[in-house]
């Protein structure tokens, strides 16, 4: 055998004390006897070698084999004869005077051939536990340093980990190479790789994303949550629940399968994934299930600030489900902390509620930590809420600077005035006047219009300004009772007219004698009200308290009055 000695220093930066050698004949002072000076400078270079750490390494020039053969539970017995006539042609095509070395990862003694056998210097068996990062571990250290050599891995691809990665490195830097030789047989189904979601959390959606490899098998994907304690006599199966399933899908080559499950509670938890063949050829258990340890998040925090509704965090909660956990500020205590708050929902709340300082650090969590903000609209949000010079408005989306409003700082009247047949006699001359009133007390710049019911509607007057007080007494003077009383088409037409007139105040005004027919009129009123058109109800002539026009009244957020002779006019 063929070998090359060489020396080298463990600390050679120590050599570098060697140039300071010439400085011992003039050091205290300058030696006059040169065999003294000569012995002190051999014994500080020696003294400076011994520091610098000599090592003398044999390198050896033969070449040394190593074969890993992997026998563990995923191969099958059919797949014996195929790794034993790949082993004998990878040991007869290596050179007569190379080291050969065999790992053999294999649960119980394996037999090899005679022949074969006789051509090894060394058989080692390995634990089929194993893994395959610590077997190629094991085929490094068989390689002398500085000495040729190669691996070859005999497997059938059904790693149990991918930790080998840095096995791989450290002979790559050795430069050993790596050689593989796939066993086949009878093609079998397995999991080859599962992709988890990057952030799993309560009451979120989590896809994972499970990829197979099969040739013409049908099976069914389960995700199961692993139960480690289980009562005697029962398998696990049957206390595992399942997570996720997936109808059969037949697989054949390579398929992607996601499955998707929602947790449920917060915490560190072993899923177990497994693959359940209902046709084709069989395949080892190892090869059809994972074990997945994830951490799954608490739900989102959500602070509601709002008083819109009562029991808005409440409903909120509703609606988003167990993925969020909704906690409320109440007004008057003490400015929540921010610290573990996901999202802060402003849920039509006016800039006042909120004090300046909680409204800094909002700002500043915004900005600088991520926090999530929310504002819902409303009248008590964005620009009507006074949020246009708040600290919250710099960055929000939205532009809200007030404008000026563009409607005329003026009213609009709508009166209504009940013509028919029961109005006869005084009552209609009480309506006439309580209408004069009400349209006296108007500016020239405000609007007026008149409609009658008498069966149908009728604009006697359409909406116009109030400085034709001629016109608009004309038409007053016309209407004379007689006919049926149907209310409700009366006030639809006021509401039409009213919505397309630019006021900053509408108003309805209900002059009859309560004599009228039901109807969806609140439903009608109260739109009306949203709108900003009030309505108000006069009961004119002689007769009881009517609650038919107080529930108008109510309705359409104005007044109810009685007009009951013409020494009572409102």
């Amino acid at each position: 055998m063929m070998s090359t000695l060489a020396i080298v220093f463990l600390r050679p930066e120590m050599l570098f004390l060697l140039l300071l050698l010439p400085l011992l004949w003039f050091l205290p002072r300058r030696l006059e006897d040169p065999g003294q000076g000569l012995l002190r400078t051999l014994l500080f270079a020696f003294l400076i070698l011994a520091m610098a750490g000599p090592v003398q390494i044999h390198r050896s020039l033969r070449e040394y084999q190593v074969v890993i053969l992997d026998q563990s539970a995923s191969v099958t017995p059919e797949q014996n004869p195929s790794a034993v006539l790949a082993l004998g042609k990878i040991l007869s095509s290596m050179p007569p005077s190379a080291h050969k070395n065999l790992l053999v990862l294999a649960e119980q003694p394996w037999t090899l051939p005679p022949k074969i056998r006789s051509g090894l210097q060394n058989v080692r068996r390995l634990p089929a536990s194993l893994s395959l990062a610590l077997a190629l571990e094991q085929a490094n250290r068989l390689i002398p340093e500085g000495s040729r050599g190669a691996v070859t891995l005999i497997s059938d691809g059904l790693s149990t980990d991918h930790e080998w990665g840095a096995q791989l490195e450290a002979l790559t830097a050795r430069g050993i190479p790596l050689h593989t030789i796939q066993q086949s047989s009878i093609p079998t189904a397995r999991i080859t790789d599962v992709r988890i979601p990057s952030m799993l959390r309560v009451g979120h959606k989590a896809v994972f994303e499970v990829r197979l490899r099969g040739t013409q098998t049908r099976m069914r994907l389960a995700l199961r949550q692993a139960q480690p304690d289980r009562a005697p006599g029962k398998s696990a199966a049957s206390l595992e629940p399942v997570l996720a399933q997936t109808e059969p899908i037949l697989v054949n080559g390579s398929t992607v399968v996601h499955l998707e499950f929602t947790p449920r509670q917060a915490g560190f938890a072993e899923l177990k994934l497994t693959a359940k063949i209902l046709e084709g050829p069989a395949s080892p258990p190892a090869a059809l299930q994972r074990t997945l340890s994830v951490a799954i998040q608490d739900p989102l925090e959500l602070l509601y600030l709002g008083g819109r509704l009562d029991g808005g965090a409440q409903e909120m909660a509703r609606l988003l489900g167990p993925g969020f956990d909704v906690k409320q500020a109440n007004q008057g205590e003490s400015a929540p902390d921010l610290a573990s708050v996901d999202l802060v929902l402003l849920d039509d709340v006016a800039e006042k509620q909120i004090p300046r300082p909680f409204q800094q650090s909002l700002v500043d969590a915004v900005m600088q930590q991520g926090l999530g903000l929310c504002m819902s609209g409303g009248r008590s949000a964005f620009g009507p809420g006074g949020w246009q010079k708040s600290p919250v408005a710099k960055i929000l989306p939205v532009d809200l600077a007030q404008k000026e409003e563009k409607k005329d700082p003026s009213t609009a009247l709508a009166v209504i005035i009940d013509t028919s047949g029961s109005m006869g006699g005084n009552r209609i001359t009480l309506a006439k006047e309580v209408a004069r009133l009400a349209i006296r007390r108007l500016l020239p710049h405000d609007k007026v219009g008149i409609v009658e019911f008498y069966g149908t509607k009728h604009w006697a007057a359409p909406m116009q300004s109030a400085v034709n007080a001629i016109e608009i007494q004309r038409a007053l003077n016309r209407l004379d009772a007689g006919g049926g009383t149907i209310l409700y088409p009366a006030v639809q037409e006021a509401y039409y007219g009213l919505r397309n007139v630019q006021t900053r105040y509408k108003h309805v005004l209900i002059l009859t004698d309560a004599g009228v027919e039901s109807g969806p009129y609140e439903k009608l009123l109260r739109r009306m009200a949203r709108d900003g058109i009030r309505v108000s109800t006069v009961l004119v002539g002689p007769g009881r308290h009517s609650e038919f026009l107080v529930e108008l009244a109510d309705w359409g957020k104005g007044r109810y009055y009685n007009a009951s002779d013409r020494f009572n006019l409102p």
